[in-house]
């Protein structure tokens, strides 16, 4: 479980330090740092999979690219060197790991990494071409890191906003690809495929359902679309399947395109929810995307659930009131605790409207905020105030 994030001269931030919670909702203005959040740790992700050993924070690569180096380093950095923060609590330890990467090289496509502190002492010193030297520091060679926070991030789980739309055929890859529905729910299909049959836990299963991941995802997904059934199967020859739904059992299966687009931005994330496990951490971008007001408010109550129920843990970022209030909901029916749950509204500053400015309201166990940050989800009152 990760309990802060703080960076360091990274995109809108100077200086920011952020609690997190098992449940964590990030809402707030456009460009107010909010995407940043995630960008953050989806890049130490990208990294740790794919260029950690070169000793870099990988800018531009296959899960994410945000251009160049220039691009990441924030605008108001005092220092060419980027910074990001973990603490976390692991094998039932508290840790703290930073990692400083040099922007000094803004045209390139990754920051060096200059040091590995973990609780505040610095465990390394690089070379100053930014290798790891004659020989790989001791917190890689001995994978130290797999017993820090970094190894949840490692494997975290990402569905980003700008998911895959309806298609008829889906790329099947091997087995031991499929660890998450990918940023944009590509991957949705291929779990089903692979791991359709395995069982959803006891506490998270509609009884009246058989508990394999296949049905429960159907059953869930009847609960926003009524009658909905879903038809997974691989091409002969052809290592691609295709995906299929149908909205009442006497009728026939449908290519997804020929079906309503909410069925297929609400699949790959109730597919992520379902397959999560203690100790997982899914990023979820816009859960209300293509969703009608009530299903917005239903998903964010079903994400509270599975937050409190597996042990995983989930950080959103929305813009819908509806998201905000099914997870009120959550705490109200006594679904999640209000101590499990954590709010961040981006807005900005009154002194300096080009900084961001971060207001985190209490929630208390009967629902409600301690205080509303002007602009927070305040639209609809205030045209109500305009048309009376």
């Amino acid at each position: 479980m990760i309990h802060s994030l703080r960076l360091s001269n990274f995109k809108i931030f100077k200086d920011l330090t952020l609690p997190l919670a098992p449940l964590t909702l990030l809402a707030g203005i456009n460009s107010g740092g909010k995407s940043t959040i995630m960008q953050s740790l989806i890049l130490l992700k990208q990294s740790l999979n794919q260029h950690f050993w070169h000793g870099e924070l990988l800018v531009h690569g296959s899960e994410m690219s945000l251009g160049t180096v220039n691009d990441v380093l924030c605008e108001f950095a005092s220092s060419k060197e980027i910074s990001i923060g973990i603490s976390g609590e692991y094998v039932s330890r508290e840790s703290y790991v930073t990692l400083d990467f040099d922007a000094s090289k803004r045209d390139a496509y990754a920051c060096s990494l200059n040091r590995v502190k973990i609780n505040g002492f610095a465990r390394n010193q690089f070379k100053e071409d930014g290798k790891l030297g004659r020989r790989i520091d001791d917190f890689l060679i001995n994978n130290e890191w797999q017993y820090s926070p970094l190894s949840v991030i490692k494997d975290l789980c990402w569905l980003g906003a700008e998911r895959i739309g309806p298609r008829e055929i889906h790329p099947l890859l091997d087995r031991s690809e499929y660890k998450s529905v990918g940023g944009s729910g590509e991957h949705a299909a291929g779990m089903l495929y692979w791991y359709g049959e395995d069982h959803v836990i006891d506490e998270l299963r509609i009884n009246t359902e058989p508990p394999t991941l296949l049905r429960q995802v159907q059953a869930r997904m009847a609960e926003f679309f009524p009658g909905v059934e879903i038809d997974v199967k691989k091409l002969d020859h052809v290592q691609a399947t295709t995906l299929r739904f149908r909205s009442r059992k006497s009728g026939d299966f449908h290519y997804s395109q020929n079906v309503g687009f909410g069925i297929t931005q609400l699949f790959p994330l109730i597919v992520a929810l379902l397959s999560a496990k203690s100790g997982d951490l899914l990023l979820i971008e816009n859960p209300e995307v293509h969703l009608h007001p009530k299903a917005q408010q239903k998903i964010a109550t079903f994400a509270a659930h599975v937050a409190a129920i597996t042990g995983c843990q989930i950080i959103m970022e929305t813009h819908s009131d509806h998201v905000l209030n099914g997870i009120r909901l959550a705490v109200k029916k006594g679904i999640i605790s209000y101590d499990k749950i954590a709010f961040h509204w981006f807005g900005e500053s009154e002194q300096d409207s080009s900084k961001p400015h971060i207001q985190s309201p209490q929630i208390g166990p009967d629902g409600r905020l301690d205080n509303w940050p002007v602009g927070f989800f305040d639209q609809i009152d205030n045209a109500l105030q305009e048309l009376i």
